[in-house]
């Protein structure tokens, strides 16, 4: 049978009462530990992954270093956390753990203590050189140089937008430019100096290619023959303003050239997402 217990913890040498009823009565709190719970029947409290013969009940995860509990927990093929309905109030609790979260219901903002403070930011965020290091997968940063948020992969940082293999047009000076404003992206070499042609699954099938930017021509002028038709089959041929035929009625004339059928374009990047 559970028997509970009220024990005070150590107080920090050197500290100062406090000044109102209220403090005191948080300061006397914060040193306070409720012990003898171990025997609670359907709940296990601890900071130790629950034995086999217990997945049955309630685990209450109690922090080794603070032995403050941090999240309960029903065992689903695994120990999953049960959601955590925040505090709310006019004001954030005193002596929060990192992570702890809050509703302001003043501000109307759903609070994080992250760093020491209090924050609405959900997510760190700096700039470009300040972007943290040996951080877990998945961890999330706001790069505030590029307006982007970023996710750490196994391969480093990406942006959170986009998904493997999709490709996107960059419109920047230099290739430098446009990679350092997509992290996790590349240059889709395939593409370079080509139109995209949708896929079709019969004469445009995936991956092919095809296509020119010029055709030849050739053209050659002869003679008629008899009565008063003295002019040649072909005697003008003008492309872009240029005449191609050497001149009219001359049997054998001809003359070749090239014509340049590439639209009016703008050169922009093709970017594809890596990781």
């Amino acid at each position: 049978m559970a028997d509970p217990v009220l024990q005070p913890g150590t107080v920090p040498e050197d500290s100062t009462l406090p000044t109102t009823s209220q403090k005191l009565i948080n300061f006397v709190a914060a040193y306070l530990r409720l012990t003898g719970l171990s025997d609670l029947q359907g709940v296990i409290i601890g900071s130790s992954e629950p034995v086999v013969t217990d997945r049955d009940k309630a685990w209450v995860k109690v922090d080794s270093g603070s032995n403050r509990a941090i999240g309960l927990y029903r065992y689903l093929g695994g120990w999953k956390q049960l959601p955590n309905v925040p505090l709310s109030g006019e004001n954030e609790p005193a002596n929060p753990r990192p992570g702890e979260m809050f509703y302001n219901t003043t501000a109307k903002a759903l609070k994080s203590y992250i760093e020491g403070t209090w924050t609405t930011e959900l997510w760190h965020k700096g700039a470009t050189s300040t972007r943290p290091t040996s951080v877990p997968v998945g961890y999330l940063f706001y790069d505030t140089d590029i307006s982007r948020l970023l996710r750490y992969t196994s391969s480093g940082w990406s942006t959170v937008d986009g998904f493997i293999g999709q490709i996107i047009i960059a419109d920047a000076m230099t290739v430098d430019e446009a990679q350092s404003r997509n992290p996790g992206w590349s240059v889709a070499t395939s593409l370079g100096g080509k139109f995209i042609m949708g896929y079709d699954g019969d004469e445009y099938t995936q991956g092919s290619e095809g296509g020119r930017t010029t055709f030849p021509w050739a053209a050659t002028g002869a003679a008629a023959q008899g009565g008063s038709r003295e002019q040649g089959l072909i005697n003008s041929l003008t492309i872009d303003g240029d005449s191609f035929v050497a001149s009219s009625g001359s049997a054998g004339s001809s003359k070749t050239g090239e014509i340049d059928i590439m639209p009016p374009y703008h050169t922009v990047l093709f970017l594809r997402k890596d990781y």
